[in-house]
Parts: structure tokens; sequence; C-alpha cells
């Protein structure tokens, strides 16, 4: 005596709908007690599971089309009833539960300090995440916008996250007794910004004062931990009632604002094109995905490295599924998202597309492939269809994971609390690869955050310019290859030091990386540095941090340019790890990341060649004015740097292609939006200068003995003495030029006669003799588009005696930055003069300048202010 249909007609359209509710609920619970069972797809058998999960493990879904054939439910059948099987699931569940942690192995909260609010405006509470955010979106997108948000507003960030966190919020675990604060200060609103593009769009702007509301309290109520310090520590030592912060106003965001400052603010960090983000807003330039992503990319990774701390139980397990130590080769990470992935911009790929990626790697050398999915069939299809060895490099979070057959996503399937945590820790052994496949997902995001080597190490299969197969197999190879030669060892110096090492006898080059796992560019900036000069005694770190965050600012933080170029910093037993340190907080991790600090001292790049061995230095001319280490600067930048490199990429495969030099008293004071390096390569530019120093008189003796060798190659054209000297604080030099044989053997010449040490012979004048004698004019460039600062200045009487600044015509702002170089620099100290003057195109050589056309035709007025005799007025085509 039971409702059931004819075929023709549904249960409830025949019985009464509580009848029909009754026996269905019966079915259910009647299911859920067998330990088998032969269904399709219902949400009543897919409830019965959820009762019993033991049957997740021994049903047969027939509309499942890899569903166990009868041979195989035979034997799981057998098993079970032998006493296997589903009984030892259980057993097993019961014993690894690894997500359930003992609550005195969580750190909760942070020591509380004193004056702890003291600097900051209110605390913003973080309490809601986006509607319907998983564990992704909600942790690494919606907590991680809120903490910009805070960091940006000057609000102290403090993570409590309500139980209207539905699709994380696990009561049994995040549950707990209610408390609630009272008399909070309730004098801050957040604002609504309206977005430039799109007026009608708005977003959570800065928080503002009440002004009719001066002196309006308000409660809060929260319920069990907040989530968070479930997974994490918590971001800052704020307690609520606590005696230190109880005068700050304390404001939150609802779900609706959390999911507006998501999508629509320009200052958050987005995973990929959500659904209510209109196309104008998305990448509006039109650039790459990887480039458009990159800057948010950037400020997520510092926001995770500053709050993200893992929880131990999820570090733990990560380091278990993926374990990843410090000796190559790197792994390959992979992540699938399969079942519920939703979205206008987004869609799911089989993972047949990531097959010959995967036989890419490992081709290339590959070992170990980590996999993280949320479909189980994804999983069972590589494992049954893809190569053999590519299946025993595979590694993931076993089979006892929470991973849906179907479209069920994983927090409808078992509890939010252990979603989360096999999400996160899928998340963090993701990270310890370096290199990722993946699609448009938070999760695969999040493991880029924690790891900025991934973004450029890394294919999204629904990015339309992603690497081809092959493309990514020379990336693979370059990466296992770089890491072989970078394992790290107890003394910070890596194996491909070591290499390097052993290329001579007399090299004990000593090199520390920002990340040891960085993969080195084609290109670099470099530095000499020092902490206190050896000639001009003065506190060289200090001016060298000026002139970094320069750099920094003006190019390589913009339009990506931090993706064509490491930074080198040469030091003779200066820099430390704390100084790297140092620079870093300065700043940013992203900085750190293409950073290398490389010792010269007591190498053969940095002493006194054996013909100067028995030299007394009181017999050298200028000296001890010029010191000796000023004199092996000038060594190095005119014969020992050339050689470096070519060792260096002998050693371990790093071949840059261009330099940039920069001293620690170079001031770029206006940005350059371009590509310097993609600029001098594309023009096939041996040589790129910024200013003229007119020093070349003192090359006549050793310009005449080159001239005099017999059988040495010929100069493309005679040297006048009276022509421009090249200014080489600032220089861009492509390497295979001054290491070809006709400069190399001019080099040595110089060298041999021993002028550099002996006579001060600078490396301004051998780069300039260098240049004009071997390259054609055609591939020499002076940039004028920037504004540029070096000087030198007296110690005893403070005025600049060499150098000064240039206007560059790019820059908009030139004018008040040389007045106020001159207010600070001349007019400022007393009884010091300086040439002030316009260079205008009459003091240009047209044959060497390559203007751009729009400014061939018309004049160029550049302010300059120098001292000395650098950018002498009126010099026409000797300027260069």
């Amino acid at each position: 005596d039971v409702v059931r249909s004819n075929d023709l007609q549904a249960v409830f359209d025949i019985g009464s709908h509580h009848r029909t509710n009754t026996e269905i609920l019966v079915e259910i619970l009647a299911l859920s007690k067998c330990q088998f069972m032969i269904h399709g797809l219902s949400a009543v058998t897919e409830s019965s599971i959820w009762i019993n999960i033991d049957l997740h493990y021994t049903s047969i879904n027939l509309e499942d089309p890899q569903h166990p054939t009868e041979e195989e439910f035979k034997d799981v059948v057998g098993n079970v009833l032998s006493g296997g099987n589903a009984s030892q699931i259980a057993k097993e569940r019961e014993l690894v539960e690894w997500w359930m942690p003992k609550s005195d192995d969580l750190q909760q909260q942070l020591p509380t300090k004193a004056q702890s609010c003291d600097s900051v405006d209110g605390i913003l509470h973080i309490s809601h995440v986006g509607p319907n955010d998983g564990t992704g979106t909600a942790f690494f997108t919606s907590v991680l916008n809120q903490l910009i948000y805070a960091e940006r507003n000057n609000l102290k960030p403090w993570v409590h996250l309500k139980e209207e966190s539905k699709l994380i919020y696990d009561d049994e675990v995040h549950g707990g007794e209610a408390s609630i604060f009272k008399n909070i200060p309730d004098t801050l609103t957040i604002t609504l910004s309206r977005n430039d593009l799109n007026a009608s769009l708005v977003y959570p702007g800065p928080p503002t004062e009440n002004e009719q509301n001066k002196h309006s309290r308000k409660s809060i109520a929260l319920q069990g931990d907040g989530v968070w310090t479930s997974y994490f520590h918590q971001v800052s030592d704020f307690v609520p009632g606590g005696e230190y912060c109880t005068g700050k106003p304390i404001l939150s965001m609802d779900e609706n604002m959390v999911q507006s400052l998501n999508s629509l603010s320009p200052l958050s960090s987005k995973a990929w094109q959500y659904d209510d983000i209109p196309n104008d807003l998305w990448n509006p330039n039109h650039l790459t995905l990887r480039s458009w992503l990159e800057p948010m990319r950037v400020k997520a990774n510092e926001i995770v490295k500053k709050f993200f701390k893992f929880q131990p139980f999820v570090v733990e397990r990560a380091h278990q599924v993926n374990p990843v130590n410090s000796s190559p080769p790197p792994c390959l990470a992979v992540h699938l998202r399969n079942v519920d992935k939703e979205g206008i911009h987004r869609k799911k790929f089989p993972p047949n597309k990531f097959r010959d990626y995967l036989a890419a790697f490992a081709q290339a050398g590959g070992k170990d492939i980590y996999i993280a999915s949320d479909s189980r069939r994804s999983l069972e299809y590589i494992m049954e269809h893809f190569p053999p060895n590519v299946q025993r490099m595979i590694r993931t979070q076993g089979s006892f994971v929470v991973r849906s057959s179907w479209k069920w996503p994983a927090h409808m399937l078992e509890k939010h609390h252990r979603v989360n945590s096999e999400a996160l820790v899928d998340v963090l052994a993701m990270s310890k690869c370096q290199l990722l496949l993946h699609g448009n997902s938070a999760i695969s995001e999040a493991a880029i955050y924690l790891n900025m080597n991934l973004h450029n190490q890394s294919v999204n299969w629904e990015d339309p310019d992603r690497l081809s197969p092959a493309e990514f197999y020379s990336m693979a190879k370059q990466v296992l290859g770089n890491s072989s030669r970078k394992a790290s060892m107890n003394t910070n110096v890596d194996k491909d030091e070591e290499k390097f090492r052993k290329t001579s006898t007399e090299n004990n080059v000593k090199l520390v990386h920002g990340n040891q796992n960085h993969v080195c560019k084609r290109n670099a900036i470099v530095y000499l540095g020092q902490k206190n000069h050896s000639s001009y005694d003065r506190n060289s770190f200090v001016i060298l941090l000026e002139s970094l965050e320069l750099m920094n600012s003006n190019y390589l933080s913009l339009n990506n340019h931090r993706n064509n170029t490491d930074v080198i910093i040469f030091h003779t037993a200066d820099y430390t790890n704390e100084d790297m340190d140092l620079i870093e907080n300065k700043f940013g991790s992203n900085f750190r990341e293409a950073l290398y600090f490389v010792d010269l001292h007591n190498t053969s790049y940095w002493r006194r060649p054996s013909w100067h061995s028995q030299d007394n230095p009181k017999d050298w001319y200028a000296y001890p004015l010029f010191s000796e280490g000023y004199r092996q600067m000038m060594h190095w930048y005119a014969i020992d740097i050339w050689r470096f490199f070519a060792d260096y990429g002998k050693a371990n495969g790093c071949v840059y292609e261009y330099i940039m030099r920069f001293d620690e008293d170079s001031f770029l004071r206006s940005p350059i939006e371009y590509d310097i390096f993609d600029f001098m390569k594309g023009n096939d530019y041996n040589y790129g200068f910024r200013l003229c120093s007119y020093e070349m008189q003192v090359t006549r003796r050793i310009w005449k003995i080159w001239s005099n060798i017999k059988g040495s190659p010929a100069p493309m054209r005679d040297i006048d003495l009276e022509m421009c000297g090249i200014y080489n604080n600032f220089f861009v030099a492509k390497l295979s030029f001054f290491q070809s044989y006709k400069v190399q053997r001019f080099l040595k010449v110089v060298d041999r006669q021993g002028m550099i040490y002996r006579r001060r012979l600078g490396d301004l004048m051998i780069h300039s003799l260098a240049i004009y004698a071997f390259s054609p004019r055609e591939k020499i460039h002076r940039f004028l588009d920037f504004t540029y600062e070096h000087s030198t200045v007296d110690t005893t009487t403070g005025c600049v005696v060499w150098g000064g600044i240039q206007a560059g015509y790019n820059d908009p702002n030139a004018n008040s930055t040389l007045e106020n170089y001159l207010q600070r620099k001349v007019l400022g100290v007393k009884n010091c003069a300086a040439n002030i003057s316009l260079m205008i195109s009459d003091d240009l050589s047209p044959t060497y300048q390559h203007l751009p056309d729009d400014l061939m035709n018309r004049e160029i007025k550049l302010k300059t202010i120098m001292a000395g005799k650098v950018e002498l007025p009126g010099q026409g085509s000797l300027s260069g």
C-alpha cells in the first residue's frame, strides 16, 4: 500500500504530498541501511549515500558510463561479505581524519601588543565572503580583497566569518557559543565609489566618519571560531573587547558589498572574468591574459605572504601528499576543475587536453606530477588512458578524498570542514611545484599567489595565448635544468654556484638568490654596490636604496618589465641575506624574486692583474684621491664584467643578451613605459647611453698604441679627441658585442698596458673607444626621452663637481624635477656653481640619436644642469 507511479503521472500528482514525502524519506533511510546499492541519477539515492558514505564505494550508478562491470561488482560484494572493503573504509576513515586536529594544535590568536591600534583609523571586521563562495574563492578572493581594502584604508584587519558563509561554514567545527560585544564605536561608514569607466557600477570606497553620529555605538554578535582560524593563523592581534583597541570603530561588509568589491573595484585581485564584470572593465587595453593578471597577482602575493599563515595540520598534510624538498627536479602541478564549474567566461574541459603537456614534461626530464581535482572520473580517465610513464609520476591526495563522480560539488557530498581542508591542502601542495597546468579557478590562482614563479611557468588552457605543448616542453626543460643547478646547500650556495666555481680555480664567486627557484631572464640590470664608498667617504647603501626605489617605481614595476630582466647587485663582501630581507621589506617580495647578490671578493674578477702585483699604489696617478677600489671598479666595468657573464653563462645556462648599468648614485627621475631591452634588441643596437662627458683627450696615448699594432682589427672610424665620451654610469650593452673577437682583442691590449690602474684610464673612455671603433653608427643609440641624474658631490664643500641632471623629452614633470634639483644641489649649498643650459637640436648628432619621427622635424629643448665637463653645449656633431 504505497503510492507508486504508473509511469504516466508523478507520485506527487497521485497521493497527498505529506504521504508522498513520508514514504520517500522512509525509502531514503531504508536504502542507507544497506551495504550495496544499484541506482541511477536521483536525489533519493544520493541522499542515502550522504547518510551512509560507505555506499559511495559500494554502489553502481547505471547512468555512469564508467560504472563497474558485473564481475567487478561481484568482487566488491565478495570483499565486503568476507569482512573487507566497506567496513575497512569506515575504520580507515576513523583512523585518518587528519582534518580534525586537536584544538591545542591550532594557533588561534596573536598576542596583543599595547598601542597596537594607535596608528590605525579603525578595525575592518571581515565577517562575510561573497554569495556562493566555495573554499578557494572565499579565502583567496573575498578575504584577500578585504585585506587589500584594509591596508589601503589604514584599517587593522580581523577575520571572523559568520555562519552566513554557507558553502564553507560547518556547524560541528566552526559553531560554538555566541558572544555579544557591546558599546563599540560606530563612527565609520564605508562609502560607495563609482567605476571610472562605467559610473553605474559601484563598489566599496574609502570609509568616512559619520558626521551626524559621532557618538553612535553598536553591538556585535559572534558565533563559534569564525571559520578562518580553523585553517589559518589570525591576521592581526586584535581581540574584540580587548583593552587596547576599545576606542576604535569597527566596520564590516555584507556579502553583496564583498561581491562588488571582488568584481568591480580596480584595486581587487580577480581570478577570471566573473559573470558580473562587464566586458569593458575586463582587460580594457587588450593585454595578454598573463599581462593583465600580473599586477593583481603581484599584489595578492604580497598580501598572502603577509597574512596567510596555514595551520600546522594543513602544512603537514600538504607535505605528506606532495613531499617536495630542496633537491631537484621540481614537480608539475595540475588542477582539473570539472564538476560544478560555472560561469559565462570559463568552461569545463576534459583531462585529455593536458595529455600532450604531461608527456612534454616527462620528455623534458620531469619526475613528479601532483594532480588536484574535484572529479573522480577525471583522475580515473588519466590513470586508464595516459601513458604508463606519466601515470607512474602522478601524486594525489589519495583515493580517500571527497571527489564527485558526476555533477554534485564536493560541499554537497561531505562536511564542509573536510572539504575546506582538502581544498587548502591541494592549494598548498600545488604551490610547491614550479610548473602548473590549470584552467580558470580560484584554487589554481591561489597556488600562484603562494608561488609567483608559477605566474610565468604555467599554462592556462582557457587562455587563448597559452603555450603550445612544444613551447611548454622548452619552458619545462629550462625550469628543470635551472633547478637541478640550483639545489640549495647549507651554506646558501647552490649547485650551479658550485659548478660556476669549478670553471676557474681562482674564482670563488658567492651568490645569494632572492628566490632559489627563480629562472634567469634574458637581460639584467646591474649595480656595483658597497656599504661605504672607498673614494667618496659616504654611506653608499642609503644612496643605493634610493636608486633602486626610483628604478623600481619608474621602470621595473611598470608594464611587466620585470618579466624581462633580473637585478644583479655585485659587491665585495658587503651584502648578506639580511640586506636581501631589508630590500624585500622596502620594495616587496616581487622585487626579491629577480634579485641576486654576487660577491666578487677574492676572485679573479676583483683583483689586480699579475702585471700590477708589484706596483706601489703611491706611484699611481691621482692616488689616493682615487683609491685602489675605485680603479678596480673601472677595471670591472671595462674588462672583467664581460668575462664574468661569459663564464656564468657557460656554467649554468643563463645566457644574458643585454645588461643595463646603474650606479648607486644613478637616479631615474621619470617613468619609462616601454621595455628598454626589447627596444634595444628590436633595433639591433649594440650600445645605448644617456649623457656625454668630454674627457677623451686622455685616450690619445692608448689609441696611438692600438693604431700601431700590426694585424690588429681596423677601427671603423678615427677617434676625434674632442668628441663625446660616453658618460657610462648608465648604459645598455649587448654582451655579444663586447665578447666579440675584435672588442676583446682591443680590451686585452688596453688592460695589458696597465693604464687603468697606473694612469686612471676610466671605463668611460674605454667604452667610448670600443663603441666608436667597432660598432656601426646606426647601432649606437643615445636615450633622450627620460630624465636622468648622476652627480659627484665633493664631501668637503657639499657641491656637485661633476655631472648633474638632464630633462627627458617624454617627461611632463621635467621642469619641476630640475627646479627641485637646482634648489637642493646648487642654490641650496653655499658657494656652489653649475652650468644651466638647454640642449637643442644643434647639440646633437642625428646619425647617433635615432630620434622618433615626430621629433625629427622640430626643435628639442632639454633643460640641463651640469658641473664639470658633462653635457657641454655647442658640441654639435661631436656629441655622439
